[in-house]
C-alpha cells in the first residue's frame, strides 16, 4: 500500500504484532514514545511562547499527547474509515490542539494557513 511507504504503519492489534516479531513491536513502541516525547517538547514551547494556554485540568496536555498519538497510529491503516476517506489527519488534529491555543497562537495558526492557501 502507498501510505506504507509515506506514513509509519501500525498493526491495530499490537498482540498480533508482537506474535510475529518482537523486534517490530518493540520499534513501533520506541517510534511513539519519541513522537510522545518530541510532542510534549513542542507543547511546552508554545506555552513558553505564548501561543498555548495554561492547563486547566493536571496531565490534560499529555493526555491530548496520547489521543494525537492514537490518531496517527490508527489513522492510516483504517483512513478510509474516517471523515469520508481523508488521506490526512491533521484536520482532526488541528480540531483538537486549535481549543488549547491562546489568541496569539489561533492568530499566528490563521496566518499559517492563510500563508499556505489551505
Amino acid at each position: 500500500m502507498s501510505h506504507q511507504k509515506q506514513e509509519d504503519y501500525f498493526f491495530a492489534h499490537y498482540e498480533e504484532l508482537e506474535a510475529i516479531s518482537l523486534k517490530i513491536y518493540e520499534l513501533q513502541v520506541a517510534a511513539i514514545q519519541t513522537r510522545k516525547q518530541k510532542l510534549q517538547i513542542a507543547f511546552k514551547t508554545l506555552q513558553q511562547n505564548g501561543y498555548r494556554l495554561e492547563e486547566e485540568i493536571p496531565g490534560q496536555i499529555d493526555a491530548l499527547i496520547d489521543v494525537l498519538n492514537i490518531i496517527k497510529i490508527y489513522w492510516t491503516p483504517n483512513q478510509e474509515a474516517f471523515s469520508n476517506g481523508k488521506d490526512s489527519p491533521f484536520d482532526s488534529l488541528w480540531n483538537l490542539i486549535y481549543p488549547r491555543l491562546t489568541t496569539k497562537g489561533k492568530t499566528e495558526f490563521q496566518k499559517d494557513i492563510q500563508s499556505r492557501n489551505i
